[in-house]
């Protein structure tokens, strides 16, 4: 994640000092630095994304356990009056509220808010400038995308869907 940060550094470096000042010889180095920072940012992504997914694996699996433990613990009685399939849907869903909260939610918001101030950040190191109106025009996209998804869902009919019959009751067995 953080080295998407040299990646600037490095092309500022190639344009100022390589390119502009004619010291080619630097160019093979320089090119060589950020096939290195870009091979190690890919490899490290790997790797974030292989432990991440194993610590989510791992306790999605010890809620399972544990719930069912809990549930298997419990009387006949609470099983003779509880519908199966009920249970199982709840231990099932218990998971997968655990692999919701991992997969999208406050993780990747905590990590995208770290690159996008990270990132403002070092465009006013790299240049004050720059980032003064870069800045300043942020929230023109938020109120273009605002405007357009309000005015989308005004004027707008939902299509007509016919209702399924309802093929759960007896007199629907023979429907084929």
């Amino acid at each position: 994640m953080y080295l998407t940060f040299p990646q600037p550094m490095i092309s500022r470096f190639l344009m100022d000092h390589v390119l502009i000042e004619k010291r080619l010889s630097l160019l093979g180095a320089v090119i060589a630095l950020m096939a290195g920072v870009a091979l190690v940012q890919g490899l490290s992504g790997l790797l974030q994304g292989f432990f991440s997914t194993r610590f989510q694996q791992s306790v999605t699996l010890d809620i399972q356990k544990d719930l069912l433990e809990r549930t298997l613990s419990l009387p006949k009685t609470f099983f003779d009056g509880a519908r199966t399939g009920y249970l199982i849907s709840r231990i099932q869903n218990g998971a997968n509220g655990v692999q919701w909260f991992f997969s999208g939610t406050v993780v990747q918001l905590l990590t995208q808010s770290i690159r996008f101030f990270g990132g403002l950040i070092f465009l006013f190191y790299l240049e004050w400038r720059i980032a003064v109106p870069v800045t300043l025009s942020l929230p023109a996209p938020i109120e273009t995308a605002d405007l357009v998804i309000r005015l989308d869902g005004k004027g707008v009919a939902a299509p007509d869907v016919p209702d399924m019959p309802d093929v759960q009751g007896p007199e629907n067995s023979n429907i084929f």
